[in-house]
């Protein structure tokens, strides 16, 4: 059995069932015993914890995550050491789906995977306004919640953040890092960058969304850097034909991973305005429309007027 569930930590934290664990951390159910509610505690062990570099990365999850104030990021609430030097953190109990479990069952319908990706850009959008860049933006960091009925995002996992405002850097410049399948050009090269390579992930994702497969594949890490780094992306439309997909949204993906920052959505706001743009074409048709029958009928009323001056 976990030997940390059952204990109380912090003097107000009673970890209960382990939800999950990853290659660094567990994350646990607990119950604040003083506000009585439901909470995530997640846990870097002491093993762990006395790796300089991922204690380091663990802290700026903390540092970076409590920030952000929004409702598509994931709330950090606490933080603490144990006694044999673990590391813990805590954070709001997200009890949903994680994206990569719903990719498992193939693509998603066009509506969905636009208004999921568009939650993830509003989040990332509050990140980037107070200077913080994700960098490894992936489905396995986000989170979809239940909120009053409405499929919600909630954004997670900012342990290798960049903070344009921090004075200490996680890793040495020239040093590649993320996730291959997501990671942005200039992040594989070992870069600087900025908020454009988290609009580069989120590109991918909503490939993956509505291709039913990211953009390059490859057997290994290195060869889906070199992917990312000199391929060029393909259609959406021509990987998933069958699909049905608006050459608007293709255009839009496309744009999302050009290889050249500069060539890309310079900002989640725009990227936001090209999925609404994609997802209420009719809407603007009938605009334009209406305005086209408007100024017809005034051109005929001004051919009218000249006609009757002229007679």
């Amino acid at each position: 059995m976990d030997p940390l569930v059952g204990q109380l930590i912090a003097n107000r934290y009673r970890i209960g069932a382990l939800l999950g664990r990853g290659g660094m951390c567990s994350v646990y159910r607990a119950e604040n015993t003083v506000k009585a509610r439901s909470v995530a505690v997640k846990v870097l062990p002491a093993h762990k914890a006395r790796i300089d570099e991922l204690a380091r990365r663990f802290q700026r999850e903390i540092t970076t995550a409590k920030r952000i104030d929004h409702p598509h990021v994931a709330t950090i609430s606490d933080s603490g050491a144990l006694a044999d030097g673990s590391l813990f953190l805590v954070m709001e109990l997200l009890e949903g789906t994680l994206l990569t479990n719903v990719l498992d069952q193939g693509r998603l319908p066009i509506p969905r995977a636009l208004g999921i990706a568009r939650q993830m850009l509003t989040g990332l959008g509050e990140a980037h306004r107070i200077g913080v860049v994700h960098r490894d933006v992936k489905p396995d960091n986000v989170m979809l919640v239940d909120v009053d009925g409405v499929e919600t995002v909630k954004l997670f996992d900012f342990g290798i953040a960049s903070n344009d405002k921090a004075a200490v850097k996680l890793t040495a410049a020239g040093t590649a890092f993320g996730t291959p399948e997501y990671i942005s050009p200039e992040m594989a090269r070992g870069d600087k960058v900025d908020a454009r390579a988290d609009l580069y992930a989120v590109g991918v994702v909503l490939f993956e969304m509505v291709a039913g497969r990211r953009p390059f594949v490859g057997d290994d890490g290195i060869s889906l850097l070199r992917a990312h780094i000199n391929e060029r992306a393909p259609s959406p439309r021509a990987v998933a034909p069958d699909a049905n997909l608006p050459p608007a949204l293709d255009r839009l993906i496309l744009r999302a991973l050009e290889k050249n920052p500069a060539d890309r959505f310079f900002t989640t706001e725009e990227m936001v305005a090209a999925i609404d743009g994609v997802l209420r074409p009719k809407t603007r048709r009938r605009t334009y429309a209406v305005a086209a029958v408007f100024l017809a009928l005034a051109a005929a009323a001004l051919v009218a007027k000249l006609q009757f001056h002229l007679f």
